[in-house]
This record gives structure tokens, C-alpha cells and sequence, in this order.
């Protein structure tokens, strides 16, 4: 899908303008620098904070609409430890970390549906560095008109590069 700019009405491009906000000499926000219950309340049930342990991740907070679209939730496990959706689905949810952790750069993640399921789900990643530069948390905001039943019912995602 190549790189891709969002109509400002879209309800992730508050996160992507908060975050693009906290940058400091180009460099991408620490999670010392978000205050999201104070600056973005509406958002906190939609995040997730995902947590880079040496190169590997793990959830380390996953907002109630996070967990009411998953139909679990999987804070503190390792990314991959649960079954919330199909192998095809979860490498690349994987492959999206990856590029955030490498590239530093903001990844969405568009739901492909499955016969039957018509709805589809948005995810914006957005890298947080550590003291030493490298992405230490991935921030992620998850926006789907669906919940309850993980992505088990996802014929897919598409993970692209994304630009507002």
C-alpha cells in the first residue's frame, strides 16, 4: 500500500499530533515524555504499551477496549504467548513492531475482514526511545467498530508506513 497520509477526521491522527508534538531535536518522545491520562483521556482505553526487552516484546498495558476487541487480555505476556489471532495475523503484527523498534517510525495496521465480518479496524504504532536513542515502548492505538472477538475472525492485516 506504500505510504499513506490520514483525513484529518480520523480519530488517530490525535494520537499521531500528540506524539509528533513530544519529539525533541528529531528524535522520537520517551514514555517520561507522555502524560496520556492528563493530555489524551479519551484515547487511554485504546492504547497499548508494548515494551522492547532485549529485542523481543511484551505487553506492558493494554487499554479496556484493547481488551474488550481482543477478548482477552494479554498484559504482561510476551508478544505471541496468546493466541488472540491466526499465525498469518500475528507475524504480522510482529513484522509492524519490528519496523517501529528498527526504523522508528509510526506503522498503521489496517484490518482485512473476513466473509461475514464487514468491519474494519485501524492500529497506529508509534515508537518511544529509550535514555540511549533506541526504541524502548511502542505506543499503539487500536480504533475498530468491533470487540469480543480478538482477530480470529481476520482474513488479514496490511502493515504500512504511516505519514499524516
Amino acid at each position: 500500500m506504500g505510504k499513506v497520509g490520514m483525513e484529518p477526521h480520523k480519530p488517530w491522527l490525535e494520537l499521531y499530533r500528540y506524539w509528533l508534538g513530544k519529539h525533541a531535536g528529531g528524535r522520537p518522545p520517551s514514555r517520561r515524555d507522555l502524560d496520556p491520562p492528563l493530555e489524551i483521556p479519551r484515547l487511554i482505553p485504546r492504547l497499548m504499551l508494548v515494551e522492547v526487552i532485549a529485542g523481543e516484546f511484551q505487553y506492558r498495558l493494554v487499554g479496556s477496549e484493547v481488551a474488550r476487541y481482543l477478548a482477552t487480555n494479554v498484559t504482561g505476556q510476551a508478544v505471541g504467548a496468546s493466541a488472540w489471532a491466526p499465525e498469518k495475523v500475528s507475524a504480522e503484527w510482529r513484522r509492524m513492531l519490528e519496523l517501529v523498534r528498527d526504523k522508528q517510525q509510526p506503522q498503521m495496521a489496517i484490518t482485512l475482514p473476513s466473509p461475514g465480518n464487514q468491519h474494519r479496524g485501524f492500529c497506529l504504532a508509534l515508537p518511544l526511545a529509550g535514555d540511549d536513542g533506541a526504541t524502548a515502548q511502542i505506543m499503539i492505538a487500536v480504533f475498530s467498530e468491533r470487540s469480543g472477538f480478538g482477530s480470529k475472525e481476520l482474513e488479514g492485516i496490511e502493515v504500512f508506513e504511516f505519514t499524516a
